[in-house]
This record gives C-alpha cells, structure tokens and sequence, in this order.
C-alpha cells in the first residue's frame, strides 16, 4: 500500500532564538516544503501539551517505512556533527529493518493552533541482528540523538 501524502500543515520546533520552520507535505511522502514564518518559537512563548496518538488514528496512518525513514531524513537533515548524523542513520536503518514507530504524540501549544508530531523508532530482531553483524568487522557506533 503506498502512502498518500499529509495534508496538514505543521511547525517544527527549533532552538530557542531560531526562526521556526512551516512544514508542509508534498506529493510523496518523502517530500517536504520548508517555509520560514517570521514569529517566536512556540516553545519560547506559551505552554505545550502532548497528547498520545495512535498512528492508525493520525494523518500518518498510511506511511510505509520508507516514508518513516524518508520523515527521519527531512525532519533532522541539518543536524550538526559526527556523532548525530550516525544516530540519524540509526534511525533510518532502524525504521527499515522493521522496528516500529513507539511513543507517538501530537503536541500543541495553548494560544496557537499549531501541531508538531513527535515520536520515538524502537527495535526489532532483524535491527539486532543487523547490529551484530556490523560489530563482527568494527564496532558499531548508533550515534548521539540530537
């Protein structure tokens, strides 16, 4: 089943200071329009509330892997250093290797009707197994989440 593309516009939440970026989704699921809204972060300037979600009931409901992976590589494709870029690939290697999408929440900010998505990539055996073979020739490095 292929994905069809969020029709929901959402905010990523940066560093506090930096200008907030408008996600929109395109016409694949890999696909992401970045606007720059000229406003201070939501996290600076109001209350966050995350609320649990399941992904059956969300506008992802329809995502395949790889449009998971593809979400990891758009939502974190600017993080500085070594060290996150390798938690990144172990991220996306994670997601195609069958680990599921766990802790899955919308969060929302009191005065706004902005939405960001968060949510966390668990484990699985085929994840495992792949992590054992990459340390049989060097040790295996996951990488720092961001």
């Amino acid at each position: 089943m292929s994905a069809e593309p969020v029709k929901e516009t959402y905010t990523k939440t940066n560093k506090v200071g930096e200008t907030p970026v408008e996600i929109k989704a395109g016409p694949t699921c890999g696909y992401w329009t970045i606007k720059e809204k000229s406003m201070v972060p939501q996290s600076t300037t109001s209350k966050v509330k995350e609320t649990a979600v399941e992904i059956k009931d969300s506008p992802f409901a329809k995502y395949t892997r790889a449009c998971w992976a593809m979400r990891l590589i758009s939502d974190y494709q600017g993080i500085q250093g070594d060290d996150h870029r390798k938690w990144l690939i172990d991220q996306v290697a994670r997601v195609l290797l069958g680990a599921p999408i766990i802790n899955f929440r919308c969060a929302t900010w009191e005065n706004s009707t902005e939405k960001e998505w968060r949510y966390e990539v668990g484990t699985s055996t085929a994840y495992e197994e792949w992590v054992r073979r990459m340390e049989e020739g060097d040790a295996y490095d996951p990488g720092i989440c961001p």
